[in-house]
């Protein structure tokens, strides 16, 4: 019987230390030396500031159009996930909700601050199209979303950010290469 006990004394003492192990946080140790010399303190009325407003799309490079994509893929990502929860655990369950508030967070942030009137002046031809074509397309979306009421209608806006996002994706990308890149 003590055996038993010297036993199960170790095993709950090594039950005990790996806990304590796994909880202990790690420590990387450092060549650099333990105090850094003051950073240099700068008024900040002399730092000059560019706001991201300022900052017009420059075309294809920095332009607004490959950003929606993103968006509208991230999207799409999301609804298709919201689908397969919604189906399995019902519309009002917090999975399929939290990917539909994140898909619209994805598209307020595409309509708010990359297809914005100042962004989209700043583009022409095919581009500008584009750009105007994504912005209609996220708003419908946007609109769908706020209206679903079913696991059919999540399926139905789901399919409709797939189908756009892939038209747009392949419409800019044809233009892109026709265009020299």
């Amino acid at each position: 019987m003590k055996a038993n006990i010297v036993a199960t004394l170790f095993s709950i003492g090594g039950q005990v230390i790996s806990y304590v192990i796994r909880n202990q946080p790690i420590k990387i140790a450092s060549a650099a030396p333990e105090t850094l010399p003051p950073a240099p303190v700068t008024p900040a009325a002399q730092v000059p500031v560019k706001k991201p407003e300022e900052v017009p799309a420059a075309g294809i490079k920095a332009g607004c159009v490959p950003c929606s994509l993103g968006h509208l893929g991230t999207c799409s990502g999301m609804l298709n996930e919201a689908v397969r929860f919604a189906q399995a655990e019902g519309i009002n369950a917090d999975i399929p909700i939290d990917r539909i508030n994140t898909c619209l967070d994805e598209l307020n942030a595409l309509e708010r601050k990359d297809l914005t009137p100042q962004q989209i002046d700043t583009l022409s031809g095919w581009e500008r199209d584009l750009a105007l074509e994504s912005l209609k397309t996220s708003r419908e979306l946007r609109h769908g979303l706020e209206g679903i009421r079913s696991v059919d209608d999540l399926i139905h806006v789901a399919a409709e950010t797939s189908k756009r996002r892939s038209e747009i994706g392949r419409e800019w990308y044809k233009k892109k290469v026709g265009a020299g890149g």
